[in-house]
């Protein structure tokens, strides 16, 4: 498991990518911090605006990025964690075991 605090400040975007290696079979969980509205984060082309203090599970093998378009800085608490057989493939929009809504790569913990 890793942990880090990832700030984006005001106007800068993550370029679109997908990751690759062991960054495309990890699970990278994202709990906002500070976020805004107008953080957008797009995942395979479906936009998203994530709520603070909700966490997220970021399917990193799809395309994906973020704009700032806010005047805040975003912080989001990332944590990775290798995967493990209780969670589904991703992509399908299956529920796992620990009863996780998958929203077209990214699911929210219910």
């Amino acid at each position: 498991m890793r942990v880090q605090l990832a700030e984006l400040p005001p106007g800068q975007i993550i370029a679109p990518h997908k990751d690759v290696g062991i960054l495309a079979l990890i699970h990278r969980m994202h709990i906002p911090i500070i976020t805004h509205h107008d953080v957008k984060f797009i995942i395979d082309n479906q936009l998203f605006v994530l709520e603070e203090g909700v966490l997220y599970d970021l399917n990193n093998a799809v395309m994906h990025s973020v704009v700032n378009k806010s005047l805040v800085n975003r912080f989001h608490l990332l944590v990775d964690l290798l995967p493990h057989s209780d969670v589904t493939d991703l992509t399908t929009g299956a529920v796992n075991n620990a009863n996780t809504l998958i929203l077209n790569g990214a699911y929210e913990v219910a």
